[in-house]
């Protein structure tokens, strides 16, 4: 099985994206918790209680998103609330091992600036992002769990004093999928990459870590780029079945 991580690069809310086409490709189950807008301490958490049922066999594949964005266990009504007023984000949850978390990384209410702009400061943030980073790691070594990394957007992390130990986990890319699909030029004009840059991606940096069958690659790729994905589209559901069928 393979259990996959991320913000909304992974979620394939706007048109598949590397999850859907890593488990179409392989034919291996895939237990995606990408969400739209997560940031860091969402997806750590995300990763810390899957592995805590997850086997030896299984491969997790975390992308982590941008340190500064703020993610929000709803656990009262004050907040509950308040995410009802975002005319955005207020849909923007997710309810993952009995927790509602809401992700606010473009929230303009101003409770959420204020938080943001006061609390999030880049070396606190960036210190916490690379702790995450750490601790997972070292947490699926410990249970077997083949596990790799990437990153949604490129960001330098050199300055932390903890780098020289980040840069050895096990990363696929250091780069960021952000900066690496545009340079496909593919990519789109959506806040997400298209589906064929994400082909691209799962096909260039996933692939040669996966020790899973991967006899339908041709097929896919074939499919894909044969097909005009329109973001949002109300029968992407039905057209990627009918794809993968």
């Amino acid at each position: 099985m393979i259990y996959t991580f991320g913000d909304g690069f992974a979620a394939g809310h706007i048109w598949p994206e590397w999850p859907q086409i890593l488990e179409a490709i392989t034919q291996t189950p895939v237990v995606n918790f990408g969400h739209i807008g997560a940031g860091n301490e969402y997806i750590f958490n995300c990763v810390i209680k899957a592995a805590l049922t997850a086997k030896e066999s299984d491969l997790f594949l975390v992308q982590w998103a941008d340190p500064q964005r703020f993610d929000k266990i709803v656990e009262d009504t004050c907040w509950a609330d308040l995410q009802q007023t975002d005319p955005k984000y207020k849909n923007i949850k997710s309810t993952v091992f009995d927790q509602t978390w809401w992700s606010t990384s473009g929230s303009d209410l101003k409770e959420i600036q204020k938080y943001r702009n006061f609390y999030i400061q880049h070396e606190q943030a960036m210190n916490r992002s690379v702790l995450y980073m750490i601790s997972a790691s070292k947490m699926l070594k410990s249970l077997n769990i083949d596990h790799k990394y990437f990153l949604t957007y490129k960001f330098d992390y050199s300055i932390h004093d903890n780098f020289s130990e980040l840069s050895a986990l096990p990363w696929i890319d250091f780069q960021g999928m952000d900066e690496w699909t545009t340079n496909t030029g593919v990519r789109g004009d959506e806040m997400q990459p298209s589906t064929q840059s994400q082909l691209a991606w799962v096909e260039n940096k996933l692939l040669p870590y996966c020790t899973f069958n991967v006899d339908n690659l041709n097929k896919i790729r074939y499919l894909i780029n044969n097909q005009k994905f329109k973001p949002y589209d109300p029968d992407s559901a039905q057209i990627w079945s009918d794809i993968t069928n």
